[in-house]
């Protein structure tokens, strides 16, 4: 994929049998903020979604329940980072040197901006500040991804493209978006 600072994207499942039947799209959008809007429909009732948190916190561990992601870093190097946003707005963001090695959190982020749209059942809103990562203006490889836990609490993962016989949203060849 080219290096547009806009575009939209199909999220493509990794379900187990009997998952509830769910789309998953969105847009990310690159400026000084890496903004990603995720659009989640079909059987939302069939879902472990989360009613919106009034104080939204940094939490470890979203990806045990429903969770968007999103994994990015410099395109030539190895270190990249990952974020993490629930549906009830509790956020993480970690620094990884290399392939699920090194991780911490990532202490220059304070906040994810999150909010889930008015109006709208299934869409859900993340933004991080490129600045204080001191990424503004450097190119990124950009992956997408989701864990969508069910009611009957079995997970469905969800990725622009599933590069591994098992889902790996660490997996450098799931960040083919280039921003």
């Amino acid at each position: 994929m080219n290096g547009l600072s806009c575009q939209s994207f199909t999220l493509q499942p990794f379900s187990p049998p009997g998952a509830p039947a769910v789309t998953l799209r969105g847009e990310i959008r690159r400026d000084r903020w890496l903004r990603v809007s995720f659009v989640l429909e079909g059987e939302l009732a069939r879902l472990d979604l989360p009613h919106a948190a009034q104080l939204p916190l940094r939490q470890d561990e979203l990806w045990r329940r429903s969770c968007f992601e999103v994994f990015f870093g410099p395109r030539r190097r190895a270190s990249y980072w990952e974020v993490n946003r629930s549906p009830a707005g509790h956020w993480n963001v970690y620094r990884f040197d290399g392939y699920r090695k090194g991780m911490r959190e990532e202490p220059r982020v304070l906040g994810v901006a999150c909010r889930k749209m008015e109006g709208s059942a299934g869409r859900y809103d993340l933004a991080v500040d490129l600045r204080a990562l001191e990424l503004e203006g450097t190119a990124l490889a950009v992956g997408i991804s989701a864990v969508l836990r069910a009611a009957d609490t079995t997970l469905s993962h969800w990725a622009l493209r599933h590069p591994a016989p098992r889902p790996d949203f660490h997996h450098r060849r799931g960040r083919c978006l280039l921003l």
